[in-house]
Parts: C-alpha cells; sequence; structure tokens
C-alpha cells in the first residue's frame, strides 16, 4: 500500500494570527540539533507516531480576500482515521491549544475526541497531485534497512581489520556476512525475506500503456460511430478500400520497369509493377519519413533548445511513420496466404486484394540462398552500428546518420525475412494457402481496418493538441500585458528572507520543506489547464515516476499540489533533500522543467506595497522557456514561498538515493549473483 496524506486547511480566528504563530514555535517546532537529529517537544512526540513520515505547520496570511489560515500537511503509512486518532493520543493536548485559535474547533475539545477526529478529517482537502519519492515502504522499513546496512558496513570493516581467516572468495564473504549480521542477530532476520513491491511500482508502467491502449480503442470506436453517422461508411466500406489500396501507386508502373533488379524480383514472384509498387511506396515513405525525423533531433534533445513547433513535427512524424509501417507490416501479412482468385470470407470480392505467388523450385532455392547472405551481412553491419556509439561519442550529425543507418538495416532484415516467408509458401500447395487465406484474411483485414480508425483518432487528438497549444500561447502573449515580469521580482524590494530563514541558517542540513502559494490565473481555460495538468502528473507520479525520481529529479522525498480556495489559489508543500539552490537549479536542467512550466505558468503572485501582479517567467506552448529563465524563476519562488514554522521528519539524515540504495541492498542479499554482480553488490557498501 502507498503512502498515505493529509493536508488539513482551518480558518484562523481574527487577530489570534500571531499568538498561533508564537503557540506553534513554542509547544510544536522540534529542536533540530548540530548532529542532525529532530528532537521533538513533549507536547508533540511526533516520534511516537511509528507511521508519520513528514507533517508540517504553515500559516496562509491573510489580505483583503482570503482570510488566514492554519495548514497541517502529513505525510504517512495506514488509514487517515487511524492516524488521526494516534495522533490526538499522542499529541492531544497540543493540537487542542492549536486549533482552539481556529474557527469551528468544537468546544469540547479532546473530552469528545470522535468529534475533533471528524473536525479535522472535515478540513482534509487531500491533494490535486502527489508524489512519494519511496510508495510503499513504511517508516519502520526505511529505518530498518538503514540499521542494516550499518550493521553489514560495520561487520565488513571489522573483518577486513582481524587477523583470521577470511574468506577466499566474494561469495564466501557474502555468505560468512548473512550468517553474522542477519541469521545470528535477531533484529535483522527480518531481512531474510525480500520486502514487498507495491503493485504500482511492479506493474505501473504496463498498466498505464494498457490503460492508454483501452482509451484509445474507445475513442476509435466513436470515430467508427462517427463515420458511420457522417458518411455512412460501414467496416465493410473500410475493408473494401484497404483491398484496393495498393492499386494507388500505379504512377510507378514505368519507373519500376526500368529497374532490373525489381523487374527480375517481380518476375521471380509472378508479381506486375503496381504489385512492387505496393510494397516499394510504403518503404520508401517510411524512410522519407525517419530522415526527415532525424533531422529535427539534435534541435530538442537539450531541454533548453527545444521548442513546440519542433517537438510537435517531430511527434506527428513519428506516428506517421508507425502508420505506414502498420500498412507495410499489414500487407505483408495478407501477402503471405493471399491466392489469386480466390474470394475473401464473409462474401467480401478481393478485387485485386489478392496477391499471387509464384515461384520455380530453382528460383526458391537461389532466392532463400541469397536471402540467407543478405540476412548475414545485414546482421553484422547492424551489430557493427551498436556498437559505435559505444566505441566513440559521435557527434549529433554522425549519431542521426547512425541511427537512420540501423533503422534501414533493421527494415531490410525485416523485408528479406518476409520474402524468405513468401517463398515457403509460394511452395505450399494451393490448397493448403487457400486454407490459410480463408482463415488468416478476415482477420489480417480487421486489424487494418481498426488500426485506420485508430490512426484517425490519433489525428485527431493531434489536432486537438495543436489547438490548446495555440490557444495557451495567445493566453501566454495576453498575459505579458496583464501581468508584471517576474524579472523585477529580482530586486531587493521584493525580499522575502523570513519564509526561507529555515534552510538559509542551515537548521535543516540533509532535508528541508518548502511551502510555497500562488494565485491561479483567472479564466476556465487556465483553470482546466491547470486541473489537467496536475491530474496527468499524479498519474504519472502513481504508475512511471514511482522508483525515486521524479522528472529525472531525485531529490523529493515527497511534495503534493493542493488547489485550494474554489480554485483561486495554488498549494505546493514538498519535502526535499539538499540546499534550496541546488534543488531548484534540477528543475531548471532536467525534463521535470516542462512540468514546472505547465503548472506554474496558470499561476501569479502578488507582492509589494501595492500588492502588483507578478506572472510566472513567460513560457512558450505552455511547456517551454518559463523556469529556464534562473534568476526571474527562484526571485518568483522565493516571494511565493511561505515561512514553514513547524517541520518534522522521520529521516531526516536520508536521502532517497539513500533509502532505494538500502531496499536494492536488502532485495539483493540472498538473491543469485554472478561474479560481476556480487563485485557491484560490494562496491556499493
Amino acid at each position: 500500500m502507498g503512502h498515505n496524506l493529509l493536508t488539513i486547511i482551518t480558518t484562523i480566528k481574527k487577530d489570534k494570527e500571531l499568538a498561533l504563530r508564537g503557540t506553534l514555535a513554542s509547544i510544536a517546532e522540534p529542536h533540530h540539533d548540530p548532529a542532525t537529529v529532530i528532537r521533538c517537544k513533549p507536547e508533540f512526540r511526533f516520534d511516537k507516531l511509528a507511521g508519520l513520515h513528514f507533517c508540517s505547520f504553515v500559516i496562509l496570511e491573510g489580505d483583503e480576500v482570503f482570510e488566514p489560515c492554519l495548514v497541517f500537511e502529513a505525510t504517512f503509512d495506514g488509514p487517515r482515521t487511524d492516524f488521526i486518532r494516534e495522533l490526538l493520543q499522542i499529541a492531544g493536548p497540543g493540537m487542542d491549544k492549536v486549533y482552539q485559535h481556529c474557527v469551528g474547533y468544537p468546544a469540547s475539545g479532546l473530552l469528545l475526541p470522535n468529534i475533533a477526529t471528524e473536525y479535522l478529517l472535515g478540513h482534509d482537502v487531500g491533494a490535486d497531485a502527489f508524489f512519494s519519492g519511496c510508495p510503499g515502504r513504511p517508516v519502520g522499513q526505511i529505518l530498518s534497512e538503514n540499521r542494516l546496512r550499518s550493521d553489514i558496513v560495520k561487520y565488513l570493516g571489522n573483518a577486513r581489520l582481524s587477523t583470521g581467516d577470511m574468506p577466499a572468495t566474494l561469495s564466501d564473504v557474502r555468505s560468512r556476512m548473512h550468517q553474522e549480521v542477519i541469521c545470528k542477530l535477531p533484529g535483522n532476520q527480518w531481512a531474510e525475506t525480500a520486502a514487498a513491491v507495491p503493485d504500482d511500482v511492479a506493474f505501473g508502467l504496463r498498466r498505464l500503456v494498457f490503460g492508454l491502449l483501452a482509451v484509445l480503442a474507445i475513442l476509435s470506436s466513436l470515430a467508427a460511430l462517427a463515420f458511420w453517422l457522417i458518411a455512412r461508411w460501414t467496416p465493410a466500406d473500410v475493408y473494401s478500400v484497404i483491398a484496393r489500396w495498393h492499386e494507388a501507386p500505379q504512377v510507378l508502373d514505368s519507373l519500376l520497369e526500368r529497374i532490373g533488379l525489381l523487374a527480375w524480383f517481380g518476375g521471380l514472384m509472378a508479381w506486375d509493377a503496381p504489385t512492387l509498387a505496393a510494397v516499394g511506396a510504403p518503404v520508401a515513405l517510411w524512410l522519407v519519413l525517419r530522415f526527415v525525423e532525424l533531422i529535427f533531433l539534435p534541435s530538442i534533445e537539450d531541454p533548453h533548445k527545444e521548442t513546440f513547433p519542433g517537438r510537435y513535427v517531430r511527434f506527428v512524424l513519428s506516428v506517421l511513420r508507425y502508420a505506414v509501417l502498420l500498412v507495410l507490416a499489414g500487407f505483408a501479412l495478407v501477402a503471405l496466404v493471399s491466392v489469386v482468385n480466390e474470394s475473401f470470407p464473409t462474401g467480401m470480392e478481393a478485387e485485386g486484394g489478392a496477391l499471387k505467388i509464384s515461384v520455380s523450385a530453382g528460383g526458391a532455392l537461389v532466392a532463400l540462398l541469397g536471402a540467407a547472405v543478405i540476412l548475414l551481412v545485414l546482421g553484422y553491419w547492424a551489430t557493427s552500428l551498436k556498437l559505435a556509439v559505444e566505441m566513440q561519442q559521435l557527434t549529433p550529425t554522425r549519431e542521426n546518420a547512425r541511427r537512420f543507418l540501423l533503422d534501414v538495416v533493421w527494415l531490410g532484415m525485416g523485408l528479406t525475412g518476409w520474402f524468405v516467408a513468401l517463398i515457403v509458401v509460394a511452395l505450399l500447395p494451393a490448397g493448403v494457402r487457400a486454407a490459410l487465406a480463408w482463415v488468416v484474411e478476415p482477420v489480417v483485414y480487421t486489424l487494418l481496418a481498426a488500426a485506420s480508425y485508430a490512426l484517425a483518432t490519433i489525428l485527431v487528438l493531434l489536432g486537438l493538441i495543436l489547438l490548446i497549444a495555440l490557444i495557451a500561447r495567445g493566453l501566454e502573449l495576453m498575459d505579458a500585458r496583464r501581468y508584471a515580469s517576474a524579472t523585477e521580482l529580482t530586486s531587493r524590494a521584493y525580499d522575502n528572507t523570513l519564509a526561507y530563514a529555515r534552510e538559509e541558517v542551515g537548521t535543516n542540513a540533509h532535508q528541508n520543506h518548502l511551502a510555497s502559494l500562488t494565485h491561479v490565473k483567472p479564466g476556465l481555460m487556465r483553470r482546466w489547464l491547470l486541473v489537467s495538468t496536475l491530474w496527468l502528473v499524479n498519474l504519472l507520479a502513481r504508475l512511471v515516476f514511482n522508483r525515486g525520481e521524479l522528472g529525472g529529479i531525485p531529490t523529493i522525498m515527497s511534495a503534493r499540489w493542493v488547489i485550494i480556495d474554489g480554485g483561486r489559489r495554488l498549494l505546493f508543500l514538498d519535502n526535499y533533500g539538499g540546499p534550496w539552490e541546488s534543488y531548484l537549479n534540477q528543475f531548471i536542467d532536467l525534463s521535470a522543467v516542462r512540468g514546472v512550466n505547465a503548472i506554474w505558468t496558470n499561476t501569479f503572485i502578488k507582492a509589494g506595497p501595492q500588492r502588483r501582479r507578478f506572472g510566472f517567467p513567460q513560457t512558450s506552448f505552455l511547456l517551454w522557456k518559463g523556469a529556464q529563465a534562473e534568476k526571474p524563476f527562484k526571485a518568483y519562488v522565493r516571494r511565493s514561498q511561505i515561512e514553514t514554522i513547524v517541520w518534522y521528519s522521520a529521516y531526516p539524515t536520508l536521502s532517497i538515493t539513500n533509502i532505494n540504495a538500502n531496499t536494492d541492498l536488502r532485495q539483493s542479499l540472498f538473491k543469485p549473483c554472478t561474479s560481476s554482480e556480487l563485485d557491484a553488490f560490494f562496491q556499493k557498501l
């Protein structure tokens, strides 16, 4: 089971904000000593909550529109209700003192704990998007695996200094380590079994792919319905078009007749020029699309040079390339079982869809030998092209040429294999081929028809993406006139030192907490873009980015995005490792910059005595530029940051990298390993 969360937001009573700040600082804020050990105060023993990973208190200041609010966030194991009840049992008096300052808190306080529990749960707003760097791992597992690693390192260090006999091999060293550190120490015997892996981690990517295919199937069905309602096209009409599609390139007849090799191949297989064109045209089109697609690669591999037109055109070319490849594969399957003058099942006429296959025994032998030689040559070439990039770093131009040639080789190998299959099928008795055609042809044409609907759906979706991008670009241009530039926030006039004093003075040496509050730009489109982006971030965080990284960033312990106040403000709460400066640099330099842009380009902040409105650094087509303007971006984050009054971490000295490495160590303890894997095992310690 994954980590659970609470985001409890309550309105502070009038004129009680200052008193509440003092109460939180005096009775709730743990002491962070130089050894980076968090020592909780008596009234808030967060360390007694066995399942608590992180928690914090922040206050959202009031203004002319919003009342001041208290925010309590927590990341924990187990159900919400159980956590609240345990929190009230351990820190009940402290919670009572804190929430006496909040509107609606029951007068009975802890005398009726169920009412207090309902009050807190009733003000939980959850999160619109949530990320955990170590999903599915309880606090106890994280701490125990860290102790286990320390015990192993200590044992190996003592063994190295020992004057006794040392095991002869690494395998023997690991076996003795198992006995001494795990089997003989009662506190470590739990490590003899592998840790449970959450389903979303083990099968998340597979679930995402299957989900996307299911959505595509539903949309394709709607496309088929639209074809029938608008054009009265039935699947049979689509079958008929597919059956005759290879008649289209007859304009290539004269060219094909002049090419001797193709003429010989056509004579060998008893194919006419249109049939050859049916094979050659998709191959040529695929090669052209792939060649053009590779031209755009150098401009998008660097996030700082990437643009929407380049990304979009490349994606469209990729879709078209796979569509052509699908058509070619479908024709190849049909060709394997096509028989001259045979009609299709279910009453559909062949109408030229059948492919004539005729070859003599001698010609077949020559063709098969030639195909074997071609496959050997192409296989050697493919291996050479793969090794080329491992032997030396290639320039972008040479790397694109290598990729293109490798694709040509793979396509050639596929066509050669298909050619061999055609020869084999041609040698089968006519009755067998007819039976194969009867069984396979309707399946293949049905799949091709379904693929046609799917392709039409994808093209419509691409059109919608383009429309949304153009609308977003229009909003960006209008916002440039509505909001002041974030560049002005770099001035000291808009300093916000108190909000980030915690990490500036080194209170937290290994981990830090960030709270940010921004306003959502008005308009239904802006609200829809923000909600949709957060929904996608939440989905990807659960199914894809569930192994310690979010968009390539390995320092986020846990993070949540919450749209509050009826969609007018966005609250971001984040537990992260390392210093603030290097943390934000990762957002700028890695692919996560697109997610940052897509979220915060829909927001603005108010700053200065006049409460001027400052927009997020201007993006381009929602995903590009924006946070890549380093100084304005960091100034925007600083000015949106809220002071963290109380913060607690159950493992303040660990990073996500440490936690995941400890789990990997525990998982590999009893796995059979090769010599190289054993060497890597000990090098990681």
